[in-house]
């Protein structure tokens, strides 16, 4: 298998998984070849010199799509794609998503705390309680 190009998704036996290719380069005359990507379902990257005996022998991956789960459980898998990324936007996710409301004093309380390793929360108290207690909380 000489063409490997970007974009591709080939099996070898160095590893485990398909892996799907970023980049290929030739080195020292085409004696070897760099390949650098990521697994595909592991997600671990890959970047490996291989010779050119080697890359002969590595193949195409077929990527199969199976539409045969249960609604449950992809609901499940697209709501822990949404929470893994939903504390990124919102630093109050957890008290958001819990049935306790807690009082804005009692926010303000953690915030203060919290100011020092996660400086970010701030500007979203102050934000969320207004002027007056924004003016209170910068002095």
């Amino acid at each position: 298998m000489e063409n490997i190009t970007s974009g591709d998704t080939i099996q070898g036996a160095r590893w485990p998984e398909p892996v799907q290719v970023e980049l290929v380069e030739e080195l020292n005359q085409g004696a070897y070849v760099r390949v650098v990507g990521v697994t595909r379902h592991s997600r671990m990257h890959v970047d490996q010199l291989l010779p050119r005996d080697e890359v002969a022998q590595l193949r195409h991956a077929r990527v199969e799509v199976s539409f045969a789960a249960s609604p449950r459980q992809v609901f499940l898998a697209l709501e822990t794609r949404r929470y893994r990324f939903a504390s990124l936007y919102d630093p109050l996710l957890a008290m958001n998503t819990s049935k306790v409301d807690p009082l804005p004093h009692q926010i303000e309380a953690v915030s203060f705390k919290a100011e020092g390793v996660f400086g970010a929360l701030l500007p979203f108290t102050i934000h969320a309680f207004g002027v007056h207690t924004a003016h209170r909380l910068q002095h």
